[in-house]
């Protein structure tokens, strides 16, 4: 499986969201959410009795998915907010195949 970029496949560990929580890191997500005007609606969401106690890692993954459309808005916000040296490996490396393939030849 440790081998599937080496044939054109870009995989995640558990999915995208995954990646990019990881890579902006708890504070930085939270810092985001604050900034995009959904801090108030996760914190009211982590205080459910359902989601309250977990981990926030797993909060966030969770409250991506909870509203129609979040999940791409903040996977854009997400991305958009990540420093260049911070992006997820397989992110960075379907950019790269993705700049390899629409080069000018």
């Amino acid at each position: 499986m440790d081998d599937l970029p080496e044939h054109g496949f870009f995989v995640c560990r558990r999915d995208l969201e995954d990646e990019l929580i990881r890579a902006l890191g708890v504070p930085g997500c939270l810092d985001l959410l604050e900034r995009i005007g959904l801090g108030e609606g996760f914190r009211a969401f982590g205080g459910q009795r359902a989601w309250a106690g977990r981990p926030v890692e797993e909060q966030l993954h969770r409250f991506a998915g909870v509203a129609s459309g979040r999940k791409i808005r903040l996977a854009r916000e997400m991305a958009q907010a990540l420093p260049p040296d911070r992006v997820p490996p397989p992110i960075a490396a379907l950019a790269a195949g993705l700049e390899r393939l629409l080069a000018p030849r």
